[in-house]
């Protein structure tokens, strides 16, 4: 699933447009950078730049071609139901 399939779903369920948010755009390397900066500064936020960062980089993170969710017996959930839950 990818970040604007979720925004959507975000935006469904809160019944918001764009118009609503601030979005920003940045590329994931430049993430992963913020992310070494801050860990070099000891700064405590730093794993969650580059965890997210090397998540989304390419040939690193969630990019799967094929997932074993029926053999781990994980059902599919529907991802506004989860953004409904989530903002309970």
């Amino acid at each position: 699933m990818s970040q604007p399939e979720i925004f959507a779903a975000v935006k469904k369920v809160t019944n918001t447009t764009d118009s609503d948010w601030k979005i920003s755009h940045g590329s994931v390397d430049d993430r992963v950078d913020e992310g070494k900066k801050k860990l070099l500064e000891g700064n405590p936020v730093a794993p969650v730049d580059l965890v997210y960062g090397y998540g989304m980089k390419a040939g690193f993170g969630g990019d799967y071609e094929a997932v074993d969710n029926e053999v781990l017996g994980l059902q599919m959930e529907n991802i506004e139901d989860l953004v409904r839950k989530a903002l309970e």
